[in-house]
Parts: C-alpha cells; sequence; structure tokens
C-alpha cells in the first residue's frame, strides 16, 4: 500500500519520492534533475517579469526538471513539462506565454491542444494554485497537484477501474440539498457539492487524504482508492483489486450515500472492526448481510398486484416496500428505495443490536407513559429504559416483512414473529444522510444517542 506523506514544503520532493516508490520502485530512477545553469536561466526570466520562481517548482527541478518519470508527462499524451520545452517557450519575449507570465501566469506544463497548466503566482507563495489556461482553479497548490499525479499513478496500479459521472435523479432534475437523499445532484457551487460529499463522507467515517482539496475528494487504502471531483457536476474514479467490492461497487459509483456506506462495511467486515459506532459493532447480526439478494437497480422495480414492490424477492429475504400509503409516487421514491435496499443490514442489526441491550426498567419507575393519540399506548424512552439488563434471548423471533413509507424522511420497518402470531413495528427517522431509530414497539422517544 502506498503512503502519501504530508510535511514541510522543503521535505516535498523526498516524501513525493518515497510515496510512489512505495507502489513503482523503478520509478525514481527515470528522473532526471534540471542543470543549475537551467534553473539560472529560468529564474533570469522570471526577475525580468518582476517575480521569483516558487519554491515548490524549484525543489521539482532540482529533482526531476528534465525528466520526471511520467508524473506529469503522463497527465495526457503530447505533455511536455521538462524544464528546456519552459525555456523554449518563455525565452522569446513577444510570445504570448511570457506576457502571461507577466501577468502572473507561468506555463509549467503544455499540451499541442492549447491544454495547458499554470500556477498563479504572488510575491509571497512559495507554493502556488495551479489553474487551467483559462484561469480556472484546478488545485489550490503545486504540491497537491504532484500528490494527485502520484495518486493518478497508484491508481493505475489497481486491477479493476471505472469512471462516472452522472447523476441519479432522472433528466439531471436538480434538487435541494435537504430533498436529495438518494443521488449527488445538488448544490449549484463547488463549495456546495464539496459540502454534500464531506458530509456524506464523514457520516459514515470515510476519511479523505491531506491532498484533497475544496474541488477534490481523494481517499485511499490497501484495499482500494478513488478520487471525487466536484469542479464540474459530480464525477468519480474509483480502483480496486477485490473481486467481491469490485462487483458490488461498480453499481454504486456515483450514488454516493450507497457507495460510502458499502466502502464502510466493507472495510468494518475486513479488519473485523469494535468501535464505538453502534453500526459496526452490532454488524455480527447481519443476517440481511448479502447485498446481491436486494435489487439496486432502479430500473429493475417493479410494483406488485398487492400495492408493493419487492427489493428483496421471495425466494430470497422476501421483503417488500408498502405503496399504498405512501408520502409520494413510485417513480419518485424508486430511488430512495433503491437506496434503502442497501442499508437494510445495518438498520436490523441496529434493531436487533435494541432488542439484546435495552429493557424496561424492572424498579423505579416502571413504564411511564407519554401523552398519546387514541389506541395508542407510548412510553417515555428515557425515564423507562436501562441498559445491559439480565442475561436474555440473544436471537430474535422477528422477520422484516414489510416497509413503510408515509412520511418523507421516516421509515416503518414491519416485523412479524416466526413462533406466534405476533408483530411490531420500528421507525426510523432519515436526516443527516443518515438513519436514526425513533420508536421500537411501543418503545417511544428513542434519542439519537440512546446507546450512551
Amino acid at each position: 500500500m502506498a503512503e502519501f506523506q504530508e510535511g514541510t514544503l522543503d521535505t516535498m520532493m523526498e516524501r513525493l519520492c518515497s510515496s510512489i516508490s512505495g507502489f513503482d520502485p523503478e520509478w525514481v530512477t527515470r528522473c532526471v534533475p534540471a542543470t543549475e545553469e537551467q534553473i539560472r536561466q529560468l529564474q533570469d526570466i522570471f526577475a525580468e517579469c518582476h517575480y521569483t520562481v516558487p519554491a515548490a517548482y524549484l525543489y521539482y527541478l532540482r529533482r526531476m526538471g528534465q525528466n520526471d518519470g511520467g508524473l506529469l508527462e503522463n497527465e495526457w499524451d503530447g505533455c511536455e513539462v521538462d524544464i528546456g520545452t519552459v525555456l523554449k517557450f518563455l525565452s522569446d519575449k513577444d510570445s504570448y506565454f511570457r506576457k502571461e507570465l507577466e501577468k502572473g501566469f507561468f506555463l509549467f506544463s503544455d499540451h499541442w491542444a492549447d491544454a495547458g497548466f499554470y500556477m498563479k503566482l504572488s510575491a509571497t507563495d512559495d507554493n502556488p494554485m495551479v489553474t487551467d489556461q483559462e484561469g480556472v482553479y484546478v488545485t489550490e497548490s503545486f504540491e497537491k497537484y504532484l500528490f494527485r499525479k502520484a495518486f493518478d499513478m497508484y491508481q493505475r496500479k489497481f486491477t479493476y477501474s471505472d469512471f462516472e459521472r452522472e447523476s441519479v435523479c432522472s433528466d439531471n432534475e436538480k434538487k435541494r440539498i435537504e430533498d436529495c437523499r438518494t443521488c449527488p445532484y445538488c448544490g449549484d457551487t463547488v463549495e456546495e457539492r464539496m459540502a454534500f460529499i464531506n458530509q456524506m463522507a464523514e457520516s459514515y467515517g470515510i476519511k479523505k487524504a491531506w491532498f484533497s482539496d475544496k474541488a477534490h475528494f481523494i481517499c485511499y487504502s490497501a484495499s482500494y482508492a478513488f478520487e471525487i471531483s466536484v469542479c464540474d457536476g459530480y464525477s468519480i474514479d474509483f480502483s480496486c483489486n477485490d473481486d467481491k467490492l469490485w462487483k458490488q461497487v461498480r453499481s454504486l459509483l456515483g450514488v454516493f450515500p450507497n457507495f460510502f456506506s458499502y466502502l464502510s462495511s466493507f472495510e468494518n467486515e475486513r479488519d473485523g472492526k469494535e468501535s464505538g459506532d453502534m453500526y459496526e459493532r452490532c454488524a455480527s447480526f447481519n443476517r440481511y448481510g448479502d447485498l446481491s439478494k436486494f435489487i439496486t437497480d432502479p430500473d429493475l422495480l417493479q410494483a406488485t398486484g398487492d400495492g408493493g414492490v419487492y427489493i428483496s424477492n421471495e425466494d430470497n429475504y422476501d421483503i417488500a416496500v408498502y405503496l399504498e400509503t405512501c408520502y409520494a409516487s413510485f417513480d419518485e421514491v424508486k430511488p430512495f428505495i433503491v437506496f434503502l435496499a442497501t442499508q437494510i443490514c445495518e438498520l436490523d442489526n441496529a434493531v436487533q443490536w435494541f432488542h439484546r441491550k435495552k429493557r424496561i426498567k424492572k424498579n423505579g419507575r416502571g413504564y411511564v407513559s407519554l401523552p398519546s393519540p387514541t389506541g395508542t399506548y407510548r412510553i417515555d424512552y428515557s425515564q423507562s429504559m436501562e441498559d445491559n439488563p439480565a442475561p436474555q434471548e440473544e436471537k430474535s423471533d422477528f422477520i422484516l416483512a414489510y416497509i413503510y413509507m408515509e412520511e418523507k424522511n421516516q421509515i416503518s420497518f414491519n416485523y412479524w414473529c416466526t413462533t406466534e402470531n405476533s408483530e411490531f413495528d420500528v421507525v426510523f427517522e432519515y436526516k443527516e444522510n443518515k438513519f436514526f431509530m425513533r420508536s421500537y414497539g411501543i418503545i417511544d422517544n428513542i434519542p439519537d444517542n440512546w446507546e450512551e
């Protein structure tokens, strides 16, 4: 596994070389530094334009200015970044590139299709921002640009790779963030789109690499590597070696709640984690853990004659969503139903964990009721429940049969008993890209932090 190390600017090239050598030991042997004479010529040209060569670029030149082993040269075919080419472009005082330098834009990477990359210079910035030829933001510093290109090299070492750039919303229909529960097509600005990705990743414990920036979310592990770009809409480039992970993730690219959720469960299963997160601790149940038994393609969902739609067929887990009382039309909720199918295992694990760890107090005030509608008896969770009661049955005799979506941002799991004629409901609220249990049978008013 590669380790892309963070550090001070003066150690940038040592860290970069160490990172790449971790997955390509031969790469460093192909690098050729610029000569001091070439560097002096560039410094003179910069001085004539009233600028100094940024320190980050000088470090790069002194390590690989004549040949960077394909680091930046492989941006695409025909890309030229060597010091000789840069000097040739800048030596003519009447050239376009010289005039751009006088304006504070230094071309360090050129392509025959007029698609170059520039550093935006200033008198005080030793690690300047990188832009395209139109001055559009590419990344916040030259250092991060180098490490992003190193990351691209790392991704090419994996067995499987795919790229996705589309919204789940039909016809690219824009939605407000609070309504966009299953797809990334929200946010009119780069900042809004990245806030959406950051919030989603954080809710599932997915951490971004230090060389991510305001437009790129980068993450890597020994099992996978991916980059999400929000520069112009949303796009994701994903790579991995694991065949099982590849088969599951391919259909989730671009559906970020599903994508982050599956990655999180994959990491927990692989590492056997025991942590403070309730979803991780109760993952050992996993009776609905085979995602292949769920329908995760919206086009394959079909309404049945009795007002339902199966998200797992009768010969698999036999779970259906009841549509007759749904808050919206079938077409409108299709994306959320598909998302929900990927969450069933985690949510059922939470239900079983609650069943095992919580009981009504047998002393003190016992059952404390809440104001309830006619025909309903509700119990105040905070005053009625106790933790870790006396030993009890660990296996639940109830199976999930139906799911109801009668209110927006709320779902109800209907459980049927396998040993007697009995059933009960568990209600979840969906907020901040995560589900929270709100009631369990007659137990109501369950707080976010019920485990505590």
